[in-house]
């Protein structure tokens, strides 16, 4: 008797956490991406050789940090350190002055955000031209997912609408999210999207961007977004 008593109550417990999770998405509009961020290309200005590249594929970055070294770094680091003395003495002007140490920033690169680098394309050794990229950094503290909401629940969502964002690798885990943009325009739902309710045709594209707690979330990563009715 006591085990059927208590298998009743699991069951009664059972049922009481399902309801209470559909009730907690009945406020809420569904859609599903994948995450994505800024990808930034690296690249010199000038042609040079590589004498030295700091980073490989993987690697986590911060702003600032050196990134590359051309071999023609050495003279024109000279050429500075001369003209820095030359200006101490007014024989050149400031302008001259700023001139020579652009000439030396152009063979030393370092990188413009936090983030991590997920392609390298080029080898210390290798020759590098103005815009061929070196290595392509992704900014990890700036990612969204981009949903598509059905026409009918567009006015039930705005600039600043908070959400909720689930992933398969971390199913026990709320990840807070905001709505950061809406189109202005519908589009006809992409071959690879999917919505409930499948006789809508028309969608508006949604980014919503996700708060990367300890740096767990992956670029790709699938989500399920459940963004917050404001009306």
């Amino acid at each position: 008797m006591k085990v059927r008593n208590i298998t009743l109550i699991l069951l009664i417990i059972v049922f009481f956490v399902q309801g209470c999770h559909k009730t907690n998405h009945k406020n809420k509009i569904y859609g599903s991406g994948t995450i994505e961020t800024n990808e930034i290309n690296i690249s010199a200005k000038v042609i040079g050789r590589i004498a030295y590249l700091s980073v490989k594929e993987g690697q986590l970055i911060n702003k600032g940090d050196l990134i590359v070294k051309l071999d023609e770094l050495g003279k024109s680091e000279k050429d500075f350190i001369r003209a820095k003395k030359l200006f101490s003495e007014n024989v050149i002007s400031e302008d001259q002055l700023e001139q020579t140490q652009k000439i030396r920033d152009n063979f030393i690169i370092f990188s413009p955000i936090s983030g991590i680098v997920i392609l390298q394309q080029l080898l210390e050794g290798e020759i590098v031209t103005p815009g061929l990229p070196i290595v392509t950094l992704a900014n990890m503290n700036d990612l969204w997912v981009k949903i598509y909401i059905p026409e009918i629940d567009i006015g039930r969502i705005g600039l600043g609408s908070k959400a909720e964002v689930i992933f398969d690798s971390f199913p026990s885990e709320i990840f807070e999210g905001e709505v950061i943009n809406i189109a202005k325009k519908a589009e006809f739902i992409p071959k690879n999207i999917q919505t409930k309710e499948e006789r809508v045709t028309q969608v508006f594209a949604v980014k919503v961007s996700v708060s990367n707690k300890d740096n767990k979330l992956k670029i790709g990563m699938p989500a399920d977004v459940y963004i917050i009715k404001s009306n």
